[in-house]
C-alpha cells in the first residue's frame, strides 16, 4: 500500500477539527427518515427481482387478520409455501400480524420480496423453545441447497416492522434468531424497523458453506434496536450495511467475508463493537459511534475492533481502511475500552495487514487507538482526547513495519503514546500533541 506524504502542524489539527465538527453535526433521523433527493439516489431494487415471479400476494387475501388479536402464522406460511415453485412478492398491509410459537420458512432458488406500507406492517412473533438446525429465526430464508446454483436468487424485504420477543436485558438465546437468510443472493433490506431479537437480528449467509455464504448484500435505511447479540452478521460476500441506526444492543455488526462496507451508520449503547473479521478489502468510514464496548469482558475490545475470529488458520483481515468515524464516550471508561482495537492484548494471532486508519474522531474511551499485530499499516491524521493513553503499540510479533505520524493528541491522562514495541518491530512513530 503506498501513502503520499502528509501535511503537518496547525494545519493539520483544524482539518480534523473541521471534520468532527461536520460529523457530530449529523442526525439519526437523517439516516431513516427519506425525501426526494435521498429516493432519487438511494437503493434500487436489483434487476431480477421480478424476472421469474408468480405475481403479488396480499396476505389479507388469503386469510391474515392482521387485528393484533388473531394468530395469522397459517396463512402467511401457506403463502409462502404456494410461492416457493414461481416466487413472488408477498405484500403485507398496515396491521399488526401475530406470530405464535412457530417459524415462517421460504426455500426455493425463486426470487422472493416480502414488502409493506412501513412500519405500520407489523410481523410479530412468540418464539417457540425448539431448537432447529439451520431455521433458527422468525422469519428463514433459504435456497435449496449449499451450492451457488441452488440458492435463492434474489430477496428483498422493506417497509416493515418486525418484533422478535425480546431484549437485550432477556439475555442471548442462540435459537431465538430474527431474520435468517442464507444459501441466498442479491439481498437487500431496506427501511425496515428491527426490535427485540435474542439471538442474531439480521443474519445473512450464516449456515451456508463457507465458501459459497451467498453474494451481494444490501442493507440500508433500517433501524436495529433492543437487541441481546448482533445486529446484522453480514457473512456473504459484498455486503453493504449503511445509513442504518443501532441503538441499546451487542454487537451491531460482526462481518466476516470478503469486500465488506460500513458507512454513515450510527451505533448508540451498545456493550460490545463492530468487529472485522478476517475480512479482506473493507472500508469502515462516516460512521458515529456513541457509548459503544460499554461492557468490560475481561478483555480489551475496541468500539472498532479488527479481529481473527473465524478459527485457526482463518487469513486476518487486510487492505482496509476505517476512516472519518466519531467514536464517543459521554460516561465512565473501563479499562478494556479503546475507540479502536486490533487483536487482543493476550494473544498473538495472525497479522492485519495494509490498513489505513485516518480522519477519526475519538473521545474519552480509556486508550484512543490500541493496535497489535497489524503490519506494514498507517496510522494518521486522528484525532484523539481525554484518554488515559492516547495510542498504545503492542510488542507482538505481527506488530511490524507500522507508521503512526500526524496523529493530534490532547488531554492524556497518563500518557499520549505508549509504545511497547521493540526497534526491531520497525515501528514509526512520531507524536504531534497541541494544546
Amino acid at each position: 500500500m503506498r501513502f503520499s506524504s502528509l501535511a503537518t502542524g496547525q494545519a493539520k489539527a483544524a482539518a480534523v477539527a473541521s471534520l468532527a465538527v461536520g460529523l457530530l453535526l449529523g442526525t439519526a433521523l437523517g439516516l431513516v427518515r427519506r425525501d426526494a433527493a435521498a429516493e432519487e439516489s438511494g437503493p434500487k431494487v436489483h434487476p431480477k427481482l421480478f424476472a421469474e415471479t408468480g405475481g403479488m400476494v396480499n396476505i389479507i387475501a388469503v386469510g391474515a387478520k392482521g387485528d393484533g388479536r388473531s394468530d395469522d402464522w397459517g396463512p402467511i406460511q401457506d403463502a409462502l409455501t404456494s410461492m416457493q415453485t414461481t416466487g413472488g412478492k408477498l405484500y403485507v398491509p398496515t396491521g399488526t400480524y401475530l406470530i405464535s410459537g412457530k417459524r415462517l420458512v421460504y426455500r426455493s432458488v425463486k426470487p422472493i420480496s416480502i414488502v409493506g406500507d412501513g412500519w405500520g406492517s407489523r410481523l410479530i412473533w412468540s418464539p417457540p423453545d425448539d431448537a432447529p438446525e439451520r431455521d433458527k429465526g422468525m422469519l428463514n430464508i433459504c435456497g435449496t441447497g449449499d451450492a451457488e446454483g441452488f440458492h435463492t436468487e434474489s430477496v428483498l424485504l422493506q417497509e416493515l416492522f418486525f418484533d422478535f420477543g425480546g431484549s437485550r436485558e432477556s439475555g442471548h438465546k442462540e435459537n431465538r434468531r430474527g431474520i435468517n437468510i442464507y444459501n441466498a443472493d442479491n439481498i437487500q433490506v431496506f427501511h425496515n424497523h428491527f426490535k427485540g431479537a435474542k439471538g442474531e437480528m439480521l443474519g445473512l449467509g450464516n449456515f451456508g458453506l463457507p465458501t459459497t455464504p451467498g453474494r451481494r448484500a444490501t442493507v440500508m435505511y433500517n433501524v436495529f434496536f433492543d437487541f441481546a447479540q448482533d445486529g446484522v452478521n453480514p457473512n456473504v460476500f459484498d455486503a453493504n450495511v449503511s445509513y442504518n441506526v443501532f441503538e441499546k444492543g451487542s454487537a451491531p455488526i460482526e462481518a466476516g467475508r470478503d469486500s465488506f462496507t460500513a458507512i454513515g451508520n450510527v451505533f448508540k449503547d451498545m456493550t460490545s463493537c463492530l468487529n472485522i473479521s478476517c475480512v479482506n478489502q473493507f472500508i469502515v468510514s462516516q460512521n458515529r459511534f456513541e457509548n459503544c464496548a460499554q461492557t468490560n469482558q475481561g478483555y480489551l475490545v475496541g468500539c472498532i475492533h479488527l479481529g481473527n475470529n473465524n478459527g485457526p488458520g482463518a487469513p486476518a483481515s487486510q487492505n482496509g481502511q476505517i476512516t472519518q468515524n466519531v467514536i464517543v464516550n459521554s460516561g465512565p471508561a473501563h479499562p478494556n475500552m479503546a475507540g479502536l482495537s486490533s487483536g487482543s492484548m493476550a494473544d498473538d494471532k495472525t497479522g492485519m495487514a495494509n490498513i489505513l486508519v485516518s480522519g477519526n474522531v475519538i473521545r474519552n474511551t480509556w486508550r484512543g487507538i490500541r493496535l497489535d499485530s497489524l503490519e506494514r499499516s498507517l496510522v494518521t491524521e486522528n484525532l484523539i482526547s481525554d484518554q488515559n493513553v492516547g495510542i498504545e503499540l503492542g510488542d507482538t510479533r505481527h506488530n511490524v513495519e507500522n507508521r503512526y505520524v500526524g496523529n493530534v493528541i490532547r488531554g492524556s491522562k497518563k500518557t499520549d503514546i505508549e509504545n511497547l514495541s521493540s526497534p526491531a518491530r520497525k515501528n514509526v512513530v512520531r507524536e504531534e500533541s497541541y494544546p
